[in-house]
């Protein structure tokens, strides 16, 4: 018998905590996006020249083509671009409801050591020179930088990570389109929400190039995926159980909901929760990434056309806590901060600047408009205290106006008017219209956090087919079984189901595989033969991505037996 024995590193994290922030107990997992080093959910992936990626990172479009790789793994519209499709919205709204704790920085990044933080740049943003993320010697030192237009990096630029920082805990999220210059050096994780992502000649990047709507293009570039398997930073938990509020059982279940009008989207959105409306289409959802149904059922929108009524009925009669009047602006320049109540705002209101609602997690906000609402470009309502979006409510007698690039929190109804949202705007809540369209455009609404309404967990890898081989007539077959370690099996079936010119495993001979198993620690391949039989070759092309791989070649005397291993660049070790 011949035993084989290959070791990989394996990183640990830690749990880490933003200075002057209060977090749930739940940390971001990449789910099925850590396995990829470039992803889009619709655009092609491509490179020309020879790019290189390594620390074994994907290249996957759920949508798209995908060409330029010949020694990478390659995924595209299956089971695993489908669940990483999911879990990189999960992961854009975990990381911009995460607060802003840096405001004010130029939209220029140059020849400077910026501090840990979350940066908010309210326009399109820019790397020169070099920039270094200093960690403070903290191992646990966060980067988020989010941009509220396109992001692009100078040719030959440089992001150098000092004094424990870390590539994984680093990212910059682009409102458009993100470009890298020729020869420049990236760390982090980009996401383009939605927009192009491309890489000049001659640059490297620790880090992903991620996109929920556009195309990827490197040009001879080298790709490092980061080390740790799950991101240590922690993200904000809203939880929507037990409201003080109740809202109807069919109703709650809806992020967007219309008793009588249409419900539209324009461009690439992502809603966590149903879309419906009792009257009227639900159009221009067919690429955007929905957490939930496209409900058609009359019975469902009658009883939900009903629990609304009930619901604004009861939120513009409420009696409970402080009743006060408010001018018709909220927010403004220099912000405001408001404790819990019920404000009376007797023509149309508007929102802008900054508007901070302080209370309990049972406190309720409630905020009424004898006529429309409105919210300036960039508004942002902030929850602090505990307070819960669950327990905020805006309802206007009228048209409401979510203006782009806002951030909202609560639960907007619009009566007898149409509830819109403008360009890259996210809301926390739910929108509904008593009696008008419900407007969506490249935005982004959920009423609990994704941890909340399904955690981001670790979704077992949808490996292509490990035991594959070549009968004499010259058709692909698989044989045993492929357990993923988390309690899921796939059966190898045939070259056009599960096998692919992409399989990390193969014999080039008969059937040779008694049995192939996994778990977390390693794989075992038991590649046995009779006595009047050679043992097939068996080549791991790539190296699988486990920490030991344990290889049995049982044969006797005078039989030949051959184990040729090739790294993820395609090179013999």
């Amino acid at each position: 018998m011949k035993n084989f024995l290959l070791h990989i590193v394996t990183v640990c994290v830690f749990l880490i905590a933003l200075p002057g922030l209060s977090f749930g107990q739940v940390n971001l997992d990449l789910g099925a996006i850590e396995q990829f080093s470039l992803y889009s959910i619709n655009g092609a992936v491509s490179s020309t020249g020879t790019s290189t990626i390594h620390n074994l990172g994907r290249v996957g479009a759920d949508i798209g083509a995908i060409s330029g790789f010949p020694f990478q793994i390659a995924e595209s519209g299956n089971a695993t671009t489908a669940q990483a499709k999911e879990d990189l919205l999960k992961v854009y709204i975990s990381l911009n409801n995460i607060p802003v704790t840096k405001f004010g920085h130029l939209a220029a990044f140059t020849e400077e050591a910026i501090s840990p933080g979350v940066y908010l740049i309210p326009s399109a943003g820019s790397v020169s020179g070099t920039v270094t993320l200093d960690g403070g010697n903290d191992p646990n030192a966060v980067f988020i930088i989010k941009f509220q237009g396109a992001f692009s990096m100078g040719a030959g630029a440089k992001i150098v990570l000092a004094r424990g920082t870390k590539a994984e805990n680093v990212y910059w999220i682009a409102e458009g389109a993100s470009s890298i210059g020729a020869a420049a050096d990236m760390v982090g994780t980009l996401i383009a929400h939605p927009g192009a992502v491309s890489m000049g000649a001659g640059c490297t990047l620790v880090g992903r190039m991620l996109s929920t709507s556009g195309a990827i293009s490197v040009a001879t570039s080298e790709v490092t995926k980061p080390d740790a398997g799950n991101s240590i930073i922690p993200v904000v938990v809203s939880e929507d159980p037990s409201p003080a509020i109740t809202i109807g059982g069919n109703l709650k279940k809806f992020a967007l909901f219309g008793s009588a009008g249409a419900v539209s989207n324009t461009g690439i959105s992502g809603v966590v929760g149903d879309i419906g409306t009792n009257a009227g289409a639900v159009s221009g959802w067919g690429s955007s990434v929905v957490l939930g149904d496209i409900v058609g059922d009359v019975n469902v929108t009658s009883a939900a056309k009903n629990e609304l009524s009930d619901l604004y009925d009861e939120l513009t009669g409420y009696t409970h806590g402080t009743t006060t009047t408010h001018i018709p602006a909220l927010g403004g320049l220099a912000g405001e901060t408001l404790p819990a109540g019920v404000y009376s705002i007797a023509a149309a209101g508007t929102l802008s600047g900054i508007l901070t609602l302080d209370g309990n997690a049972d406190d309720v906000f409630i905020f009424k408009f004898g006529g429309a609402f409105a919210t300036g470009v960039g508004s942002r309502v902030v929850l602090t205290g505990g307070a819960r979006s669950c327990n905020v409510f805006w309802v206007a007698e009228g048209a409401i106006g979510i203006g782009a690039f806002t951030s909202m929190k609560g639960t907007t109804i619009a009566n007898n008017g149409a509830n819109s949202m403008g360009a890259n705007a996210f809301q926390e809540g739910r929108m509904f219209s008593t009696g008008g369209a419900v407007n969506f455009n490249t935005a982004t609404a959920f009423f609990s956090s994704p941890a909340a309404f399904g955690a981001i967990g670790a979704t077992p890898i949808a490996y292509s087919c490990y035991a594959q081989t070549i009968n004499t007539s010259g058709y692909n077959t698989c044989h045993g079984t492929w357990t993923n370690g988390n309690g899921g099996t796939t059966d190898c079936q045939s070259k056009y189901d599960l096998c692919s010119s992409g399989s990390a495993f193969s014999t080039n001979e008969t059937p040779e595989i008694v049995s192939l198993s996994a778990s977390k620690n390693g794989i075992d391949i038991d590649a046995g033969t009779d006595a009047d039989t050679d043992i097939g070759d068996v080549i791991l092309y790539p190296n699988p991505t486990h920490d030991d791989i344990h290889i049995d070649m049982r044969g006797y005397a005078g039989k030949a037996g051959t184990i040729e291993i090739f790294n993820n660049l395609g090179q013999r070790m």
